[in-house]
């Protein structure tokens, strides 16, 4: 049996000392220098057997030689060789290795820390000196002063400047089967497909998908037993805009450790969990646009998604800090080839004419009102 060095592992140098770095275990280790030309001997496919007795000419007892790869080996540094001539498979492991590293390195666990309501608060106020700024502007340069844009008679304008993320929602209002259809039909439902030669069926959406992958998958998770679908997990089968049922169970709980103990969520009646699939985009793009163009397209599902909520009179609000441990395990999806991106609570709004105070923080003042501060500001 062969072994070789694993390429879950990075090697760097870090105040004086060498580590090793796996990054799918997120754990590091410190090899001391002198057992470095044990560790090439694995840099090609090599029998423990073999490696020992080469081994012996860097001056290491055999003791030491047979401890350090134990440890090796228990670390994942060592894995054992498997000659994969018949292909590599369309999944992260296919993609090179910076990609891989930030791509794990990314993801949070079940632990991964987040900051409660007020503890963010104050962490802001005492670095608010330092805030980059809102706006990036050429303001001695010469300036054309564009007309006031006409929303009149356009219920989609007006949705586009009312949007908000609402996050005050009641339970005890029900969302309808037939909204949570246009909620997904409309953000990310197929409108149409072709034959595109070499790449096959290739499928229209409501939204465009970077090289016609069409890689986002939507899950729908129901915690209120006042919408009109059953608790549990669905899965939304695009082909045939229909729900495919997951599981059954209760998972409230679960939203909220996922999320972060983000206390809002208590009050959402239902969860769209979004995910990318890696194997469609790695089959056509062999580099780091494999993982960073899906979020291209999450990106205008979800300013779909938030368009139609506001047209529904539905709450919605996309949640992007999520521990991705537990996402994994509640849809069971395998992080090599599906990544967990975020997901969009949803509830009924209290009240259905929301319209904020003009002291709050949602308040939307119309656009004249918007340029007369800025030429203020700069008298």
């Amino acid at each position: 049996m062969k072994y070789i060095i694993s390429s879950e592992c990075v090697f760097f140098e870090k105040n004086g000392h060498f580590v090793i770095d796996n990054f799918i275990l997120h754990k590091q280790r410190v090899l001391n220098i002198k057992y470095i030309p044990l560790l090439t001997l694995f840099a090609k496919p090599t029998s423990i057997s073999s490696a020992t007795n080469d081994a012996i000419n860097f001056d290491i007892s055999s003791e030491e030689i047979n401890e350090v790869i134990e440890q090796l080996l228990d670390f994942h540094v060592l894995e054992q060789y498997k000659n994969n001539s018949a292909g590599t498979k369309s999944t992260i492991d296919s993609l090179p290795m910076s990609v891989r590293y930030f791509y794990y390195n990314a993801k949070t666990d079940q632990d991964s820390y987040y900051e409660g309501s007020v503890d963010e608060l104050i962490s802001l106020s005492e670095k608010k000196a330092s805030k980059p700024d809102t706006f990036k502007e050429y303001s001695k340069n010469e300036q054309i002063t564009l007309p006031i844009p006409n929303e009149e008679g356009s219920e989609l304008l007006s949705s586009m400047l009312d949007r908000r993320s609402i996050r005050n929602t009641d339970p005890t209002k029900k969302i309808t089967l037939a909204e949570i259809s246009e909620l997904l039909y409309f953000s990310l439902g197929m409108t149409g497909q072709t034959f595109d030669s070499p790449m096959g069926n290739v499928v229209f959406k409501t939204v465009p998908t970077p090289g016609g992958r069409g890689s986002i998958e939507a899950y729908i998770v129901n915690v209120n037993k006042n919408t009109e679908i059953p608790i549990g997990i669905f899965h939304y089968n695009v082909k045939r805009n229909s729900l495919e049922l997951i599981s059954s169970k209760d998972v409230s709980g679960i939203i909220m450790q996922l999320t972060g103990g983000q206390l809002h969520v208590q009050s959402s009646s239902l969860f769209v969990l979004f995910t990318s699939r890696i194997d469609r985009m790695v089959w056509k793009y062999q580099e780091a646009t494999a993982l960073t163009s899906p979020f291209v397209e999450l990106g205008a599902i979800i300013q779909n998604q938030y368009l139609i909520a506001n047209k529904l009179g539905i709450g919605a609000c996309f949640i992007g800090a999520k521990r991705d441990s537990i996402f994994e395990k509640l849809l069971h999806v395998d992080n090599k080839v599906e990544n967990c991106l975020g997901l969009m609570s949803l509830g009924k709004i209290d009240n259905y004419e929301y319209k904020p105070l003009a002291n709050s923080r949602f308040y939307r003042p119309d656009l004249e009102t918007l340029r007369k501060d800025y030429e203020n500001e700069q008298k």
